[in-house]
């Protein structure tokens, strides 16, 4: 493996589904559709050529890693909310599974619980939260 892609079982199935569907679909696409297309099923296939299947397991962290069930506290409103710091290729903001590229995840990486984290969001100036769990996979 060139580089290792640390992905969760979830994430790697929706990759295949996604070359699935595209292959199905490359036969009724217009042909700048089709390379469009034949690129993305490269592009994830090399991506699950060098993947690792991260481990459901979790146990308490001591740091933010990729693969971390990290919990929040918004600072302004104290409100609370847990996402999962996952490669960019499984990212889904609908199932809280955050890019570790994204300006929250690096504000987080390496950081311990307690740490007071701020992320400079586009919308918005900036934006504190509270680190107040990390759950990592089982090595």
């Amino acid at each position: 493996m060139s580089n290792v892609i640390m992905l969760t079982k979830e994430g790697i199935q929706m990759l295949k589904k996604e070359i699935d569907e595209l292959t199905l679909e490359i036969n009724t696409a217009e042909s700048g559709s089709r390379l469009l297309m034949r690129q993305r099923i490269q592009e994830i296939a090399a991506v699950l050529d060098d993947a690792v299947t991260m481990p459901d397991i979790r146990e308490q962290g001591d740091v933010v890693e990729l693969g971390s069930f990290v919990t929040l506290q918004e600072q302004e409103f104290m409100d609370c909310f847990s996402m999962t710091i996952v490669h960019p290729f499984e990212a889904n903001h609908l199932h809280s599974r955050v890019s570790a590229l994204s300006p929250v995840a690096r504000a987080m990486l390496g950081k311990p619980v307690n740490a007071v984290i701020h992320a400079e969001l586009p919308e918005e100036d900036s934006i504190s939260y509270r680190i107040v769990d990390i759950q990592n996979c089982r090595r």
